[in-house]
């Protein structure tokens, strides 16, 4: 549910790929529903300013005052294009709207206000251990010169893109990635040891080819090491703490192959034992949809011993 803080809509909201804000559900006697937004509805544009995604609408809505009539253009699931007006309420008036939700009957709920985070993953430049074929790890690593035009190149790439804050992982060679590309951008820059690359142990910094088949340690952990499906549960830790702390906004992720096959496997279902073993086919980034709050798993597996994970234990010794 979108509450800028200032206006009030009154709709969950999902991403349709840059096509509009997906209404999944109107509260009842919100501001959307009154208007007549309805669950399937496709909003494209507000008060003549287009919505491409659900962020792109809580930034519109963070401009518009309460009491305000707007116009609103929707896209109906058959496809139909329609423009509505529609008063915006304040948060009084969304807890007023609750209230009468709440007063209406057992077989109505209100809805959460929520929002998504959109979050951009883009893998870190081009490292010396890269173009040696060297498996760095948890090592440090170094950018090589090629990396670090590439670094800049991502940076005028992600121009004007109102981002939020870019999250890099803490070894070397992401974090010179994060702080060429956005250098004198004005973009908060923090650095994340959950968006680390696996910890192969006593590979670390080993030829990759030694690695192979990587699928081997999928549940079991490198030795020294973890397994690929603790670096699943961490990368799940970090975007609950981003869901929670970024909501309707844009992040970006500077990060390593490991937390991108993370997400490729909680985002998309593909088995950690396809993704693996497949080289990272590099593209322009990657984007996805994390919902407000993020579900959280009440038990997992980050070691050999099947210890429990949990944020206490958010610290890089805690798997090491």
């Amino acid at each position: 549910m979108v509450d800028s803080g200032r206006a009030y809509l009154g709709v969950e909201l999902g991403d349709t790929r840059g096509q509009g804000a997906y209404v999944g559900a109107a509260a009842t006697g919100g501001p959307a529903a009154d208007a007549g937004i309805r669950a399937g509805d496709v909003i494209t544009e507000v008060a003549g300013r287009p919505t491409p995604s659900a962020a792109d609408l809580a930034a519109v809505l963070a401009d518009l005052r309460s009491g305000r009539s707007v116009s609103v253009k929707v896209r109906r699931a058959d496809g139909s294009e329609t423009t509505l007006t529609s008063s915006w309420a304040s948060t009084r008036g969304r807890d007023r709207a609750a209230a009468e939700v709440r007063r209406s009957g057992p077989r109505r709920r209100t809805l959460r206000p929520t929002m998504a985070v959109q979050l951009i993953f883009e893998t870190h430049s081009i490292s010396l251990d890269n173009e040696c074929g060297v498996a760095t790890g948890w090592l440090p690593g170094e950018l090589s010169e090629r990396g670090r035009l590439l670094a800049r190149a991502l940076g005028e790439r992600r121009r004007g893109q109102r981002i939020a804050c870019v999250f890099s992982s803490d070894l070397r060679r992401a974090a010179d990635t994060a702080e060429i590309a956005f250098a004198g951008a004005g973009v908060e820059i923090r650095t994340e040891w959950r968006l680390r690359e696996c910890d192969y142990g006593r590979l670390n910094g080993a030829p990759a080819a030694r690695l192979a088949p990587r699928r081997r340690f999928v549940e079991r952990p490198f030795p020294g090491g973890e397994s690929y499906r603790g670096c699943v549960e961490r990368m799940r830790a970090f975007l609950r703490d981003v869901a929670g702390g970024f909501d309707g906004r844009r992040v970006l992720v500077v990060s390593h192959s490991a937390p991108l096959w993370a997400l490729r496997h909680l985002f998309d279902g593909v088995p950690l034992e396809q993704l693996v073993d497949r080289p990272v086919e590099w593209q322009e980034g990657w984007e996805y949809t994390v919902p407000s709050p993020y579900p959280a798993r009440r038990r997992v597996s980050a070691s050999a011993t099947d210890a429990a994970y949990s944020p206490a234990m958010a610290s890089p010794e805690s798997i090491r």
